[in-house]
């Protein structure tokens, strides 16, 4: 008995020991206010697994604002200190041999208050955060220098990339939309919210698929989504003013002069600006939507079927936009109004921008063209010349009726104009390097613009929970008048050298389209039970559109005015539209599930007045959809399916040809019918917010059933005849992956990004009637790299090797496989408290490939050295040099079909720029309504 009572005691002192061992380490912690010094009793402190933020211990400071755990396992940690009204705390701690005891000293928490008054950012928040399908960002996560904008944030945020012209991408996808506080600020540029607005102003950076309004109200997905990021500011900086002026002027007479005035209030907005530069950093911007005359209007019912684009080719009318081939001038300026009164109730949102951009510049091509039975080679060069002026002015009413009902009424009207002149000249050689024609082209256009959209949503919700209906009307009218000439000339030579024959094109040619629209959608929401709701909606549209392309041959007498029919045509279309649709949603907890049908008939009808012929088409459309998603604090998952039909568009079916390019003729084909497309997409994110580590995984598939491919037929003569027709022996297929990991290294307060991304690309062209199966495979990687440290450096680096499988089955020895890289990087060091030098590069390398011989390179490279003057820092002189190593040799590679084609063109190159810069801005001073 005396035996065994000894073995448990033996046993008990044993375990004991054990658990003494384990639980032999100990941290300390004293929490005090930052400016007061005093003690923060009940200050709420956690302890959390560095590895996977699992709560290890958990206590509050006592009224000497101390608090001692002795009782901690080894490992490493995470403290995390709480109190309200002040900024959370966060740091990282290691209880090891050698640290068995750590005191984790005086910790400073400091006023919420305070830290809203202060200049400079400080990162001691905590990051992302996921609230549904939106990520959100704590501004006060990152650190920024004095006078920084929004863009000096997107940069720090990971996932973002924002290049020198201010474009915006997010996890690879373009942003098309910058928001303030969720309302539109100067419309469709971006830029002028990116540039202008100071990033000490800013609460939160949220990034989200906006939709259309109906949908966003409904719940049923029209598959209208932009990618868009809204900015909302801090309650004490929407009260004040603030602005900047730049004044620059540089060697071979570049120059940037820009201006912003912003005047906030409570409840209102006012902005100004103006934009005067040729360095190619400031254009006129235009959203996406522009390109389909339908701006603000959600005409989304009319994309399934046949409408006439009022937008032609960049030949024809110019362009808008500069896209680093020439050398631009660009004027801009805006007027950006928003107010809510009414006790919010009711709200206004208008803007009215102005701008105009003129390009000079010339541009050589070298085509290749592998067809199955030889060889030809085009040698073009063109000079050219573009204006464009554009004027919009938008605005926006919205009403909150009642309690359960709102209106919303938007305008916008658009005037352009654009004037392009062309000079072409070209010599296409075969076998042997026989010449087969040699042509010399002029095309000289002058295009006026007008389009007008409104659109009216009212809402209603019922006293039965989830019970609404919505009705949406869109009315828009676009009218374009062109006028321009062509003149060309182009020799046939024999196989013996000789001119065969010579063509002469001497026209005149107008261009009237016009098109009116006007549709309409209701929606009813049902609940079915606690969970299930039923959504219908009918929707209807009629649309008149008429096309007038006339072509003018030279009579004797030097006028034009004899109709060449064989490239005329006058068009009247009409088309009626109906759908109708039903989706069930199911909402539960954390979990959203949609399924949905929808049906839509359309119905196409075009005159040929020529002809007095009459083509009636009819298409019926079947469209499902399938949404699944499910939201936590820290993870996102949704997965997407939806069925699409593929319209053929008015210039595919048209059977009229044009011969803009003599050597490139373009014709219509009336046999076409849909394709039909089936894509399926995924979206997860992962936030581990206390350790700073995010995962976003994004993937997509789409399969097009008898897709619409190009035909192209190249004589002998080197002539080629495109055509759009169906091709219904296979499917064209498109698939793309991509994992991006982000975490910060506290010990080295370094921000790390990297991803890993694959794409597949499978479809089909006609090359002179034998099928050419084309496949293109991309591997990718990517790294960043970014640092910062306040009045000190800061540094940025973003690598981006990949390689590429491009091959097609017509021509074995058309192989495009090669390996690429493209790197950039920044740094920033403060020599002295004001004083700053500048660098970024950016590396391109593309390697030699069987189908181009030679590797390409280009290295950039930009540098500013800049000085801040006053007490506020507010003041910046700077000089800076862009392309140092004066490399900008503009050049493009690009392999399509069986084409190879490489470009060279002018661009900007390098040049010295004096800049000075004036920041300025005043809070909280103003009196309010």
């Amino acid at each position: 008995m005396l035996k065994k009572g000894f073995i448990c005691c033996l046993l008990y002192v044993l375990i004991a020991s054990a658990v003494r061992g384990q639980d032999r380490y100990s941290a300390r912690i004293h929490v005090v206010d930052a400016f007061s010094q005093k003690d923060i009793a009940n200050a709420s402190v956690s302890i959390l697994n560095s590895a996977d933020s699992i709560l290890v211990r958990y206590g509050w400071t006592s009224s000497d604002g101390t608090l001692a755990f002795n009782t901690m396992p080894k490992g490493n940690f995470i403290v995390m200190v709480n109190y309200p009204t002040y900024v959370d705390y966060v740091e990282h701690f290691v209880l090891d041999s050698i640290h068995k005891s750590l005191d984790l000293g005086v910790v400073k928490l400091s006023p919420t208050i305070k830290v809203l008054q202060e200049v400079v950012i400080k990162g001691t928040g905590s990051g992302l955060i996921i609230n549904g399908d939106t990520l959100q960002y704590d501004a006060k996560s990152f650190v920024i220098e004095k006078n920084a904008k929004v863009e000096d944030l997107l940069r720090q945020i990971p996932g973002l990339q924002v290049d020198n012209f201010g474009r915006i991408t997010a996890y690879g996808q373009k942003i098309g939309k910058v928001l303030v506080d969720g309302e539109e600020f100067f419309g469709d540029d971006p830029t002028l919210v990116t540039k202008n607005i100071r990033g000490d102003m800013v609460k939160t950076i949220q990034i989200y698929d906006k939709k259309s309004d109906q949908a966003t109200f409904t719940g049923i997905d029209d598959g209208i989504k932009t990618k868009t990021i809204n900015v909302t500011l801090k309650e004490d900086k929407k009260k004040g003013y603030f602005g900047q002026a730049t004044a620059s002027y540089g060697t071979k007479q570049y120059y940037q002069e820009q201006f912003m005035f912003n005047l906030f209030r409570d409840k209102s907005k006012f902005s100004v600006f103006g934009n005067l530069a040729n360095t190619g950093k400031l254009g006129l911007s235009s959203s996406e939507n522009d390109k389909y005359g339908i701006n603000a209007v959600n005409n989304n019912l009319f994309l399934r079927g046949v409408l006439v684009s009022l937008r032609t080719s960049d030949e024809d009318l110019g362009t808008e936009r500069y896209n680093g081939q020439g050398n631009p001038i660009a004027r801009t300026a805006g007027v950006h109004y928003d107010s809510k009164w009414d006790k919010d109730r009711q709200s206004i949102n208008t803007n009215f921008l102005i701008g105009s951009v003129s390009v000079e510049g010339l541009r050589n091509a070298i085509s290749r063209n592998e067809l199955p039975s030889a060889i030809q080679v085009t040698t073009s060069d063109q000079v050219f010349e573009k204006y464009s002026f554009r004027s919009k002015i938008d605005g926006t009413y919205f009403a909150k009726l009642d309690s359960a009902s709102t209106l919303k009424i938007s305008i916008d009207g658009t005037h352009k104009k654009n004037e392009s002149g062309n000079t072409f000249s070209s010599i296409t050689v075969g076998d042997g390097l026989a010449k087969l024609n040699v042509g010399q082209r002029s095309l000289n256009s002058v295009d006026e613009q007008n389009m007008f959209n409104a659109s009216e949503l009212y809402t209603k919700k019922f006293k039965t929970p989830r019970r609404t209906i919505s009705l949406q009307l869109n009315q828009s009218a676009n009218k374009s008048n062109t006028t321009g000439f062509l003149g060309a000339q182009n020799d046939f030579y024999t196989p013996q050298g000789n001119i065969s024959k010579t063509e002469i094109v001497n026209q005149k040619k107008t261009w009237a389209l016009k098109n009116e629209i006007l549709g309409g959608n209701i929606s009813y929401t049902e609940p079915l039970s606690k969970y299930l709701s039923l959504i219908s909606s009918y929707g209807v549209g009629f649309a008149n559109s008429t096309s007038t392309r006339i072509s003018y041959n030279q009579s004797t007498t030097g006028v034009y005015d004899q109709v060449d029919f064989q490239y005329s045509n006058d068009y009247e279309l009409n088309e009626l539209s109906q759908k109708v649709e039903a989706v069930l949603s199911y909402n539960k907890g954390q979990e959203t599930m949609r399924l949905g049908n929808e049906l839509s008939d359309i119905r196409f009808s075009q005159l040929d007045l020529y002809t007095d012929v009459n083509y009636k088409r009819r298409f019926t459309n079947y469209i499902p959809s399938a949404i699944y998603i499910k939201n936590t604090d820290k993870k996102t998952f949704r997965l997407d399916y939806r069925g699409t039909p593929i319209q053929p568009t008015i210039d595919q079916i048209q059977p009229v040809k044009t011969n803009i390019d003599p050597l490139n003729i373009f014709t219509g084909n009336p046999d076409l019918f849909p394709s039909y497309r089936h894509s399926i997409s995924l979206y997860y994110v992962l936030s581990k917010p206390l350790t700073k580590r995010n995962i976003v995984i994004t993937a997509q598939f789409s399969l097009i059933k008898d897709p619409l491919i190009n035909s192209f037929v190249t004589n002998t003569e080197g002539v080629t005849t495109y055509q759009s027709v169906n091709y219904t022996e296979g499917e064209g297929t498109n698939f793309n992956v991509e994992g991006t990991y982000s975490k910060l290294i506290k010990p080295l307060e370094l921000n790390t990004l990297f991803s890993m991304g694959f794409s597949e690309t499978n479809d089909y062209g006609l090359s002179n009637f034998m099928i050419n199966k084309r496949k293109a495979q991309v591997y990718s990687a990517r790294l960043n790299l970014f640092k910062y440290k306040l009045k000190k450096y800061n540094f940025s680096l973003n690598l981006r090797p990949s390689y590429a499988v491009s091959k097609a089955t017509l021509s074995r020895q058309f192989d495009n496989s090669g390996f690429s890289f493209n790197g950039d990087a920044s740094a920033t060091i403060n020599i002295f408290k004001s004083l700053a030098i500048t660098t970024n590069g950016n590396y391109v390398y593309q390697a030699k490939t069987p189908a181009f011989k030679r590797d390409y390179s280009l290295f950039l490279i930009n540098t500013t050295i800049s000085k801040k003057f006053l007490e506020k820092e507010n003041v910046k002189f700077s000089i800076s040099v862009n392309d140092l190593l004066n490399q900008n040799n503009g050049f493009t590679r690009a392999a399509y079909g069986t084409v190879l084609t490489q470009t060279t063109y002018s661009t900007i190159k390098r040049y010295v720029m004096l800049s000075l810069m004036w920041d300025f801005s005043k809070f909280g001073t103003l009196k309010t309504n």
